[in-house]
């Protein structure tokens, strides 16, 4: 009996298998862990008011909703829809309506830069009482909305004026909500 030597010409990329002089060996498929460059990357909702979904189908429930300017926790990307962390919610929305943070500065897409308080500003933890809470550029209902929080999320107290907290939120974001939709941890 003969000993066999296989020399291999090729691989094809398409279907795994060597062509060689002799014959074809199918070689075991090797299992590639795909890895989704966003996750984890913060993306910044550039949309007026952008639905959260509970799956990624315009046919999904919708959880609650996004304003211009929100930033999410990217957690997958998956055929053209965006899965991500918001607070405390995690849901889906559409990949063509966010920016990455990073672009933010470069095309100055958003209307306003978020101001950021010194570090240890404050030592008050607070979170959100209520569904949905606007974040104001000052202490007045006519100012501004900024962005908004979501029930459940924290933020530090930095002063109070009046019926209005000046606020930061995890990420830095320095601005004004009505006091009585925050309670102390």
């Amino acid at each position: 009996m003969k000993d066999e030597t296989i020399k291999p010409k090729a691989v094809s990329p398409v279907n795994q298998k060597v062509v060689s002089e002799e014959k074809t060996i199918t070689l075991p498929s090797q299992k590639q862990e795909t890895v989704n460059p966003s996750q984890g990357n913060t993306f910044i909702v550039n949309e007026r008011k952008l639905n959260i979904r509970l799956a990624p189908s315009l046919d999904a429930k919708i959880l609650g909703y996004l304003v211009r300017g929100d930033a999410v926790t990217v957690i997958d990307e998956k055929d053209g829809w965006v899965k991500f962390q918001y607070g405390q919610i995690i849901g889906w929305s559409k990949r063509g309506f966010f920016i990455e943070s990073a672009d933010v500065n470069q095309k100055k897409e958003l209307s306003s830069t978020p101001q950021i308080a010194p570090k240890n500003a404050g030592t008050d933890l607070y979170f959100v009482n209520s569904p949905r809470l606007n974040i104001r550029v000052s202490a007045s209902v006519e100012a501004k909305t900024e962005r908004h929080l979501v029930g459940g999320q924290n933020v530090t107290l930095l002063q109070i004026q009046g019926k209005w907290a000046q606020i930061q939120t995890e990420d830095g974001y320095v601005g004004w909500v009505a006091l009585r939709y925050l309670t102390k941890r």
